[in-house]
């Protein structure tokens, strides 16, 4: 029991001086190290190559290792013995090289309980000072009753065993996860709204372009409707003149070298006959219903409509010689 006793104290001892050297000169060190992770890719696990601190870790982590959310690099180390500072001085030494080429999330140093004496290494100044060069550093040292060293105080993480260090990173992970599926539902979200958006945008402008179509495709079939009726009125109208002429025989033509007409100004004759009164006619073309307005626009045989405010006749152009006495 004497023996025990004094190697508890000496480990006390070593462990205090390590601390207090750390803190004059001037290293942060502890819990406010700590710097959550936003996507805890790479972990250093440093354990014995044979022990139960690897199984237990690698047992936690293995289904995310698999599954290729988190890769876990190993550094094995000697614990116990002469030659355990330089072991340790070693893997972190390799940890930090793979910080810098990786970024490192976390680092984890674990061991199983064991004697007080084979946790001394883990208050030698040269292994703390070493340690607190690594990022995010989570110590899972003994089982439930081993003693605090300095490496746990300095640890950015203590946990009591190696099993709940690896759980810390587990949670790590899993939050990761968490944060990465509600980032995928809110992008979800937010790609649905904006597709809603858009494609009320699309349907308003298809319906106002299905509306410009609609009144231009009205616009056309009221021209057209114009047209066929003015067509139509035109067909009926030749239709009536041919069969008018065809029952009376008469043609109106102008005879060539016909003798000049004496013609009565309005007003004149007899006092007994009725006053004359101003009349109209009116000249169409018999095959396009339009007015014609001057000579230049007959044409030789072109039928022609006379409308009189009596009637019309049906006539057609043909060349003639007028003599004027």
């Amino acid at each position: 029991m004497l023996s025990v006793d004094a190697v508890s104290i000496d480990g006390e001892l070593e462990r205090e001086r390590t601390l207090q050297r750390l803190r004059r000169e001037g290293y942060r060190f502890g819990p406010g190290t700590w710097v959550e992770p936003e996507d805890p890719r790479h972990i250093v696990l440093i354990a014995a190559e044979f022990g139960d601190a690897l199984r237990d870790v690698e047992h936690v982590l293995r289904q995310f290792e698999d599954s290729g959310l988190m890769r876990l690099h190993r550094i094995y180390a000697i614990f116990e013995g002469p030659s355990a500072e330089r072991s340790l001085d070693e893997a972190f030494a390799r940890a930090g090289e793979l910080h810098r080429e990786h970024g490192l999330s976390a680092t984890l140093i674990c061991r199983g309980g064991g004697p007080i004496e084979g946790f001394q290494a883990l208050n030698a100044y040269a292994t703390v000072r070493a340690a607190i060069t690594v990022p995010n550093l989570v110590a899972g040292l003994g089982h439930a009753g081993t003693q605090l060293t300095a490496l746990d105080a300095v640890a950015a993480r203590s946990e009591p065993t190696p099993t709940a260090a690896a759980m810390l990173v587990r949670h790590l992970v899993e939050a990761t996860g968490v944060r990465a599926e509600r980032a995928l539902n809110a992008y979800d979200t937010a790609l649905a709204e904006d597709l809603e958006a858009a494609g009320r945008i699309a349907v308003a402008g298809a319906l106002q372009r299905f509306a410009a179509s609609l009144g231009d495709l009205a616009e056309l079939a009221d021209r057209r409707l114009r047209q066929l009726n003015r067509g139509v009125e035109r067909s009926l109208l030749a239709n009536l003149a041919a069969a008018t002429g065809m029952a009376t025989g008469v043609t109106a033509e102008i005879k060539p070298y016909a003798a000049p007409l004496d013609a009565l100004d309005f007003g004149d004759g007899d006092d007994d006959d009725p006053a004359w009164e101003p009349g109209w006619a009116l000249v169409t073309a018999a095959d396009t219903g339009l007015v014609i307005e001057r000579y230049c626009e007959l044409k030789f045989n072109r039928p022609l409509f006379l409308h009189f405010r009596d009637g019309t006749i049906f006539v057609r152009v043909v060349p003639t010689f007028v003599a004027y006495n």
